[in-house]
């Protein structure tokens, strides 16, 4: 896959690298509150991408934040990071690493978009389907979108399941245009 990110890269390269469920259980605990941090206060992506700051400083104020020691491979995992310049996308980094282990668990996230609010048994139902469809377990967001104009978009993943108004506007528009008129 040479067209993936740097941040999924590394994230393989960690997810890889567990070879027991116990550690991977070690790993999440360990990396999740570091990532809510790294959420939280995005000036920390500056310090851990400046060129200036050696990665020892960098390790440092990342191991102060965490408040916990680490296991050997969470700290050899960060130590890569930062010596190898990519403190700055450590955030990206661990998204993809818990993406990887939530595919690995049969996990997937969706956020459903809609024009106006949708009712709890719909957003339930769309879930259920969700979940036969890509034989995973579906967390649903919803979140209102009214450039929509109606219908709703589903995002899965990387992909995008469009059964909005304004697409299909678009979708007869351009069948429109292509009709040619004698």
């Amino acid at each position: 896959m040479s067209s993936e990110s740097a941040a999924g890269r590394y994230a393989q390269a960690l997810f890889e690298s567990i070879t027991e469920p116990r550690e991977l259980a070690t790993a999440r605990q360990q990396l999740e509150p570091l990532g809510a941090l790294l959420r939280q206060a995005r000036e920390l992506d500056l310090i851990l991408g400046h060129p200036g700051i050696s990665a020892e400083e960098k390790l440092g104020v990342l191991a102060r934040i965490s408040g916990k020691p680490w296991s050997a491979l969470v700290r050899a995992f960060l130590q890569v990071v930062v010596e190898f310049g990519r403190g700055g996308d450590l955030d990206d980094i661990l998204d993809e690493f818990e993406a990887r282990v939530a595919h690995h668990e049969g996990r997937m996230e969706a956020t459903v978009r809609s024009a106006h609010p949708l009712p709890q048994a719909l957003l339930e139902r769309l879930r259920q389907r969700l979940e036969r469809r890509e034989a995973k377990t579906i967390t649903l967001t919803a979140e209102l979108a009214p450039e929509l104009l109606g219908g709703v978009q589903v995002l899965l993943g990387n992909r995008v399941i469009d059964a909005s108004v304004r697409r299909r506007l678009s979708d007869l528009r351009q069948q429109l245009a292509s009709v040619r008129v004698t």
